[in-house]
């Protein structure tokens, strides 16, 4: 298949298979931008799975956010994460096909402020942002199904790193800072 029939968004899948494609063919070695929201919001499980985290974690993280400032008596921001977690975008043979299984981790910034809300306790806001990471490469032992081609060896894209044909890359990105409130 020549250079720009590998590239089409109707072999791929979508736009961003395409793009991550044309990107691993244009032999740069860049790093490339994730469109953090298009992906969650294309991948509603994972987004779900995201926007549960603030919830399952605000106990602990407000209860420290507030020991600090009951010991201080000062507006305190307090930053925390969820660690990095695997995914994977089978759901989507868009993403699937432009990013497969990658990374995300949920950083939050906790605040207390010293003025009080409506029921008389400090006002406590969590602001949080998922990243994303994922390294664009290929896997000996692996394969990728790619309509109407079938299945493609992960070590037949492989060899097209060998002679300089393409590079691999690291992609990444994150979302918008989203809000809170319990």
């Amino acid at each position: 298949m020549g250079f720009f029939a590998m590239g089409s968004p109707a072999v791929l899948g979508g736009p961003h298979s395409a793009k991550h494609m044309l990107h691993h063919l244009s032999n740069t070695g860049e790093p490339l931008d994730i469109d953090v929201d298009a992906l969650m919001g294309d991948l509603p499980d994972m987004n779900r799975n995201v926007e549960a985290q603030p919830a399952e974690n605000a106990p602990n993280w407000e209860a420290q956010a507030l020991a600090e400032y009951e010991r201080t008596g000062k507006p305190v921001k307090y930053v925390q994460q969820t660690g990095w977690q695997g995914w994977t975008a089978e759901k989507d043979p868009d993403w699937y096909h432009a990013v497969g299984s990658f990374h995300y981790n949920t950083v939050a910034q906790v605040e207390v402020d010293v003025v009080p809300g409506p029921d008389g306790e400090p006002k406590t806001t969590i602001r949080y942002q998922t990243h994303v990471y994922d390294r664009y490469n290929w896997d000996a032992n692996k394969a990728t199904p790619v309509p109407p081609m079938g299945n493609v060896s992960d070590a037949q894209m492989a060899r097209l790193h060998q002679p300089g044909q393409a590079k691999e890359y690291d992609m990444g990105g994150q979302s918008e800072v989203r809000t809170w409130n319990g």
